[in-house]
């Protein structure tokens, strides 16, 4: 037999609020982890001693994979490694 729960909508929002903070929070700790930090392309220019517009000329062609986050470019230090290290 199945139990009913009733909540206000102030409730269901609040529960709902929680459960987002939380998985956020253990999506971001995911990230910070050194195989899955974002770097910005000013960090990728400076890492590999590079120019910010060879890091976008790179992503623009696609040599250099990018993600979005929060409509800015960023990039994962993992695949930033992987494709320039062996370029060197």
């Amino acid at each position: 037999m199945q139990s009913l729960i009733i909540l206000t909508p102030e409730q269901l929002e609040e529960l709902i609020k929680k459960t987002v903070n939380t998985e956020l929070t253990k999506f971001l700790e995911k990230l910070q982890g050194t195989e899955h930090q974002l770097m910005t392309a000013s960090e990728v220019a400076t890492l590999y001693g590079l120019s910010r517009v060879t890091i976008y000329k790179m992503k623009k062609d696609g040599r250099l994979p990018f993600i979005y986050v929060n409509s800015r470019v960023r990039f994962r230090r993992e695949a930033v490694m992987e494709i320039l290290e062996t370029r060197a």
